[in-house]
């Protein structure tokens, strides 16, 4: 998957050995999160058995959750 565009910080922060998560709109409307680390980026959360979150407040608060739980350093843009 192609990385989107990153703010400076956010690269730095990779740089550094960091992972970014970024709530990314889709059709739909439909909102997932993506996790950048390195050149490497995925899908990383997104309902069952849906393309993606119907809210994005919903996809926003998922992704602090799993950055508050995961080990390591983690930027999460909204």
């Amino acid at each position: 998957m192609k990385i989107p565009r990153l703010t400076p910080e956010e690269q730095a922060h990779l740089d550094q050995g960091g992972r970014v998560f970024i709530v990314e709109e889709i059709t739909g409307p439909l909102w997932r999160v993506l996790a950048v680390k390195g050149e490497v980026c995925k899908v990383l959360l997104k309902p069952d058995g849906a393309e993606g979150y119907s809210d994005r407040s919903d996809a926003a608060l998922n992704a602090r959750m799993i950055a508050n739980l995961s080990e390591g350093s983690i930027l999460v843009r909204e």
